[in-house]
């Protein structure tokens, strides 16, 4: 764990949103679960968008990246 390491919260990382787990879910079931039929057009279009979203935080720096995706 990056943080455990570190020792610190202090650095850039790129983060993606999984929404909150339905109701009775355990939230870690619900990270680990696998992606339904219904949910893989909309993790493959995620997946590239961040895919994007580093290329233009190595190219363009942090803030610039963050003013384009978030």
């Amino acid at each position: 764990d990056i943080i455990l390491r570190l020792a610190s919260e202090e650095f850039c990382r790129l983060r993606v949103g999984i929404g909150a787990p339905p109701d009775n879910w355990n939230g870690a079931d619900f990270v680990l679960s696998k992606f339904s039929r219904q949910e893989k057009p909309i993790i493959e279009d995620g997946v590239s968008i961040a895919a994007d979203a580093v290329v233009a935080w190595a190219r363009d720096g942090i803030q610039d990246c963050m003013n384009q995706y978030n």
